[in-house]
């Protein structure tokens, strides 16, 4: 089967699509419109697309802008490597772009894959998104979405057919993120030995309300001054986030690690006892599921995407979004009580075996594809 794959985000997630599909037989060809193939960000120079064997590149940097003008002149261009790649599927990624010029392309059939903020924020933040995503959603005919929260803003808000909704969240890859994954000495090294580790992994952008979780530590460090926040990561707010630790006189309390590979992660969530989610806005966030995967207990905000996973008082706490008094009561509950945090613990590892182990919902995508195809 001949996929077609657009896309120009091109991170980790892009990366392990195109290698599942490439391995599991499939003739995968990625179209990208965008400045440069050179990977944005530090987490992406890990998962250059470039590196993957027998995926064929199609680049156009010179329709990269996101103009009315290049999107008809893509609308051309696309038609014609569609008549020359004759694909039998396309599988195209963010709805205002990928999925808005599939749509222009009249190609059918084409699956979409929102990624999540450009169904729950970006669908509704202006007119031209908006219209841009009537029209992917209207043609699309199929959308595989990783929440159900994402499932519903499609049937209820878009009026999308629920039948033609797939939810399957991603790539959980428990071979990777298990209790067993670690790396001896690195607590010690980390000065976290004997320690409670509060484990937060979100990029430093306003979404993930990392802000909140800072105001929240005087009063847990009042209750557990033997505990630790380790926070992993990088970003535009990282001057913004220490100069707050730092007037909240937290900042002997944190272990900032910077950025560390994806790769890298699960040793540092190995080490850690609970994990931290403040966002503001997000769909199935795959760093939950990764540390659910590994056992850890959970704090996580009030949002949709978070409650679909994190049942309070079962697997996790579940507290008020933009609230650091409420993040402080659930932090200070978990690290209070350990035979809570174990019984969590339990409770996380089932959920993800039995619901996001990526090695059984990429069976989906196969489905998908398959069931596709057969009425192209």
């Amino acid at each position: 089967m001949k996929i077609l794959y657009l896309s120009e985000m091109l991170g980790p997630h892009d990366y392990r699509f195109l290698k599942t599909n490439i391995e599991r037989g499939y003739q995968v060809t990625l179209l990208a419109y965008r400045d440069s193939m050179e990977q944005a960000g530090l987490e992406a120079k890990f998962y250059d697309v470039r590196d993957l064997k027998d995926l064929k590149i199609i680049h156009r940097p010179e329709l990269a802008k996101n103009t009315p003008l290049n999107f008809l002149k893509r609308r051309k261009d696309i038609r014609a490597i569609i008549a020359e790649e004759k694909p039998d599927v396309i599988h195209a990624g963010w709805i205002q772009t990928s999925g808005f010029l599939a749509a222009l392309s009249g190609f059918h059939p084409y699956l979409m894959m929102p990624w999540g903020s450009d169904i729950i924020h970006f669908s509704k933040d202006c007119v031209r998104n908006r219209i841009a995503t009537m029209i992917a959603v209207k043609n699309a005919d199929m959308i595989t979405v990783d929440c159900e929260y994402e499932k519903r803003i499609l049937v209820d808000d878009l009026k999308y057919p629920a039948d033609r909704v797939v939810v399957m969240p991603w790539d959980t890859d428990l071979a990777v993120f298990n209790a067993d994954n670690k790396e001896p000495g690195l607590k010690a090294k980390l000065g976290l030995e004997g320690k409670k580790v509060m484990l937060m992994m979100r990029i430093f952008r306003p979404e993930y309300g990392i802000e909140d979780f800072l105001k929240a530590l005087p009063k847990v460090k009042a209750r557990n001054p033997d505990a630790r926040a380790l926070i992993l990561g990088y970003g535009p707010l990282e001057g913004e986030l220490k100069k707050l630790a730092s007037d909240l006189g937290v900042m002997d309390y944190i272990v900032w690690t910077g950025y560390v590979p994806q790769r890298e992660v699960v040793k540092y969530i190995n080490i850690s006892d609970i994990y931290v989610s403040t966002s503001l806005r997000d769909g199935s966030s795959s760093s939950l599921l990764e540390c659910m995967a590994c056992g850890l207990s959970t704090v996580v905000s009030d949002i949709p995407g978070n409650t679909e996973w994190i049942d309070d008082g079962v697997n996790g706490m579940v507290v008020k979004r933009s609230n650091p008094g409420s993040i402080a009561d659930g932090l200070n509950r978990l690290l209070k009580d350990d035979s809570l945090r174990k019984a969590m613990s339990a409770n996380n590892i089932k959920k993800i075996r039995e619901k996001a182990d990526f090695s059984k919902n990429v069976k989906k995508l196969d489905w998908m594809y398959e069931t596709l195809a057969a009425k192209r």
